[in-house]
């Protein structure tokens, strides 16, 4: 159930943005790191029961040529918990992700990413993020469900300093269709 694995990392980007406290960021960068993962679930697709927990580390070291040293840590942790006889389920989620020197501007965690639905890409950004959100599944039919959530998320050391540290609530309902 654990899996381990190295991985080099390249990447280049052209940011461009409108307003004018945020510098034009042209970044090239290269790094490497380790995955940690730990898969308890008890169906890779929809799971019921179970956990699965990642940790990631990457590096960028001016070794690598790299402007300045950084590192990356994230950790990220979702339960699934099976109720009314295993047949809805309550998952939650807890993702932090911490930045060891001053990352660049498009290394910065950022909300509405992959957490907290709502938010604009990019807005929220900054060295440190927090999200925690749940949800609750109620199988309706066969692979057919209705979904309600809820999240709160927050950034430190924000582009933007008045994001510093602003709890970002997430709450709605969906449709899901269970394909596989």
């Amino acid at each position: 159930d654990l899996f381990i694995g190295g991985f080099y990392q390249y990447m280049k980007f052209k940011s461009r943005t409108t307003e004018s406290n945020i510098e034009i960021a042209d970044d090239e960068l290269h790094g490497i790191g380790l995955n940690l993962y730990m898969d308890k679930r008890d169906d890779v697709y929809y799971p019921i029961n179970g956990s699965v927990t990642e940790m990631i580390w990457a590096s960028f070291p001016t070794l690598f040529n790299n402007e300045d040293a950084l590192n990356k840590v994230e950790i990220e942790f979702n339960k699934y918990i099976g109720v009314r006889n295993n047949t809805d389920v309550i998952a939650a989620r807890v993702y932090t992700g911490l930045g060891v020197g001053d990352l660049t501007f498009n290394q910065k965690f950022v909300i509405g990413q992959n957490d907290i639905r709502g938010y604009t890409q990019g807005t929220y950004r900054g060295n440190y993020a927090v999200n925690i959100q749940g949800e609750y599944r109620w199988n309706l039919y066969n692979k057919l469900s209705l979904v309600g959530f809820a999240g709160v998320a927050t950034v430190f050391e924000s582009v933007n300093e008045s994001h510093n540290g602003q709890l970002l609530p997430g709450i709605g309902t969906g449709f899901r269709v269970n394909v596989f």
